[in-house]
């Protein structure tokens, strides 16, 4: 089993010499009575202020994020590497151009974060150095899953490692 990002499909459609499937994040029914959505984790573009940059600067910036925020290249960049689309209109190009029919499961990281009623768990996240926190949670998911530790050992071991890793991001910018 594993358990990584969506956009880690196209590499497994391009190389990997065996089958393979996807599904859902699992969940326990003794503890929630249906499964909530997940939390989108993936990168971000930012535009920084720079002293010295012109007007015409950021007119191309905002020209590249118009660019990607098109239903058609948005569909495109998702059909290629396997990220989630940015937008909606991109969601529905793809679909219509038949990739989800053609492509089973190339979805399902997009139906998993548009499930209903997100709760304050689930709703997103803002969260200093989250790159290397997420690292720190594979880890020790993967330890888990190894039986190496338990469950509790490992998320003990994601609060200790995860609040090092805020401590040093709010020295950094306190």
């Amino acid at each position: 089993m594993l358990m990584a990002s969506s956009a880690l499909r196209a590499r497994v459609v391009r190389e990997a010499q065996f089958d393979w499937g996807v599904t859902y994040l699992p969940y326990y029914d003794e503890f929630i009575a249906e499964p909530k959505n997940s939390i989108i984790g993936g990168a971000s573009l930012w535009v920084m202020r720079r002293p010295g940059a012109s007007v015409a600067e950021y007119q191309g910036v905002a020209a590249f994020f118009s660019y990607l925020g098109q239903a058609a290249t948005d569909a495109k960049w998702h059909m290629m590497t396997g990220y989630v689309p940015l937008t909606l209109a991109g969601y529905e190009a793809a679909k219509a151009q038949g990739y989800y029919e053609a492509n089973p499961g190339a979805d399902l990281a997009i139906l998993q974060l548009a499930r209903p009623n997100p709760t304050e768990n689930t709703r997103g996240l803002r969260l200093g150095n989250l790159p290397e926190i997420r690292v720190v949670v594979y880890e020790e998911v993967e330890k888990a899953l190894q039986g190496q530790q338990t469950a509790e050992q490992a998320m003990a071991n994601v609060v200790r490692r995860g609040n090092a890793i805020l401590r040093e991001f709010e020295a950094i910018y306190k």
